[in-house]
């Protein structure tokens, strides 16, 4: 049996290296359509509080934050996640210059068995390093999950969702803690998409309901004091499947939303309504650009019109592209555009840019590393694309949200499957921390080895 002399010293070496290339501190992926490395860093926080909703670890499945410069090239990133699937919906910059976001945080292996997912809501400060998160629900029969949220003029935060398939609103201090919370619904499903602060002081809600309107599911908009107690509530829609996705008021004070609507099935429009205070409509319009076309984003444009993105099935694409829709402040449509290649591309959400262009976010398969990317789109005040920036790894990866920062670079929060504790990246650190190990092993039969006055420093 051939025998190594290790000594005691090479063989520590080898050992920590051989571990440390075991732990998920960083991942090396390629990213983006320029194929430039990145450095990942994972986040693993342990409170020392003994709530367990303060504990989590990495994980597959999480949540990626980016922050780019203003021509979309990467200046850092951070991942957040548990053992189990998390996602986020929703991204706002937070008063002191950091952020906060909100999502779900899901148990794969529930304990107890019912107790499916929980709204989660994740503060960091301006380099996206976390300051603190919390999670919300209860513990038995809960299905909950976190789509909209605000920074309230109290520094605090209000968040809205389902609880239960209800909808959920819940009002925080600046800490996360509890003020109080709100459940609206009926006997069927109901939840929220998105949440705004109204000049008044009070929020207003959009989502979708089963439980009233005219038809299956219909666009359901309830307006709440700044105690979340309900003053009026209003559903649109058709007889058939119809669904919310983005509400803003506007300064005149009206409230603008846009949604899907079915005039058949599968045949599904964009749909835009104008109301006043009281939820009272003004004027609809529905856009019958393709037979199918799914609204994610909205946004009023300096010129007082309305920017729309999402998804679109076109000729050139069986997959849909990204679609971008401008229109005027009665909502009648003044151009639109479409952005992607044959695999399928979507927009999640939209801007209009300091200097009067927009951006647009979502996934791209087309133009993907892997099996889907996240996309940033930057285009003119006419819709035409003057650059664009693919960001991820061999798995799945799309952003969700956008915000353009006072430095004129861009943030992006979305879901990664390609960058975690368990995926593809950390096995060749692994393989090469083995390899290290064994070289040492060899190398370490001389009688003595004399280390370096100046050993490398080993890069993290």
């Amino acid at each position: 049996m051939l025998k190594y002399k290790v000594l005691e010293n090479s063989f520590g070496i080898a050992l920590i290296v051989l571990i440390i290339s075991y732990l998920p501190f960083n991942v090396m992926g390629v990213m983006g359509s320029d194929s430039f490395f990145v450095l990942f860093r994972i986040i693993d926080v342990n409170s020392d509080s003994d709530d367990p909703d303060w504990k989590f670890s990495p994980g597959n499945g999480s949540i990626w934050l980016i922050k780019t410069d203003e021509e979309g090239d990467i200046e850092w990133d951070q991942v957040y996640g548990g053992k189990d699937a998390d996602m986020a919906y929703s991204l706002i910059q937070t008063t002191d210059g950091g952020f906060a976001f909100a999502g779900i945080t899901l148990y794969n292996d529930p304990s107890p068995a019912d107790h499916l997912s929980d709204m989660w809501l994740i503060k960091t400060d301006e380099k996206g390093l976390m300051q603190r998160n919390q999670t919300y629900g209860e513990v038995k029969f809960d299905d909950d999950f976190g789509c909209a949220l605000i920074q309230t003029r109290d520094e605090g935060f209000t968040l809205a969702s389902g609880k239960n398939w209800d909808m959920w609103l819940v009002k925080t201090d600046r800490n996360g803690s509890i003020q109080w919370d709100k459940v609206y619904g009926g006997i069927k499903n109901d939840a929220a998409t998105t949440l705004i602060q109204t000049t008044d002081g009070g929020f207003a809600l959009v989502g979708t309901t089963s439980s009233y309107g005219a038809g299956g599911d219909d666009i359901w908009l309830v307006k709440t004091n700044t105690s979340g107690e309900i003053q009026w509530q209003k559903t649109y829609g058709s007889i058939y499947d119809d669904s919310a996705s983005t509400l803003l008021q506007t300064d005149e004070g009206d409230l603008v939303l846009a949604g899907n609507v079915a005039s058949s099935s599968p045949h599904l429009s964009t749909y835009l309504v104008k109301t006043n205070s009281s939820g009272v409509m003004k004027w609809n319009q529905t856009y019958d650009i393709s037979n199918l076309s799914i609204n994610y984003a909205l946004i009023q444009t300096t010129d007082n019109g309305f920017g729309l993105a999402g998804w679109i099935h076109t000729s050139t694409s069986y997959n849909g592209q990204m679609w971008f829709m401008k229109t005027d402040n009665n909502g009648t449509a003044q151009w639109n555009q479409t952005y992607g290649g044959m695999k399928g591309e979507v927009a999640y959400d939209l801007i209009q840019t300091t200097e009067g262009g927009f951006a647009l976010a979502g996934s791209t398969s087309s133009f993907s590393t892997g099996r889907q990317d996240m996309w940033l789109v930057k285009t003119d005040k006419n819709g035409y694309i003057q650059w664009n920036r693919s960001y991820g790894g061999t798995q799945k990866d799309y952003a969700r949200v956008l915000l353009q920062t006072t430095d004129g670079g861009f943030v992006l929060l979305g879901t990664t499957e390609s960058f975690g504790i368990n995926d593809e990246k950390s096995t060749p650190f692994s393989l090469l921390g083995l390899f290290i190990f064994i070289a040492i092993c060899l190398l370490s039969q001389k009688r003595k080895i004399k280390p370096p006055k100046n050993p490398p420093r080993m890069l993290r």
